[in-house]
């Protein structure tokens, strides 16, 4: 069972959505990503059922929903680390001319 949870979505729209294509398109609220955080340390990696219960302690957001912020939140530390390694790297090797190709899947 979920530590916490609102307990409702923020309209009828967003739920409907959420049954009927699976997805919820509005952006996340910092009260959302507090509870999949939550969630992720509550349910671990090796759970075949993770995403499914992660999911329930998050109102109007699928399994879908929860899987994809997941992986935009992973890919955002990667480039936060290959940014900081171009910018350490450049330091030391001024002459050095990186050029980077940002591809952003949604």
């Amino acid at each position: 069972m979920c530590v916490a949870t609102i307990g409702w979505c923020a309209t009828a729209a967003a739920e409907t959505q959420v049954y009927d294509i699976g997805s919820n398109p509005a952006p996340w609220t910092a009260e959302e990503q507090k509870l999949l955080e939550q969630a992720m340390r509550t349910y671990p990696a090796s759970d075949p059922d993770r995403w499914d219960k992660i999911a329930e302690c998050i109102p109007c957001r699928s399994k879908k929903d929860c899987m994809k912020r997941y992986k935009v939140g992973i890919h955002c530390i990667i480039l936060a680390h290959v940014v900081r390694c171009m910018l350490l790297l450049s330091q030391f090797c001024p002459s050095l001319c990186v050029s980077v190709k940002l591809v952003v899947y949604t």
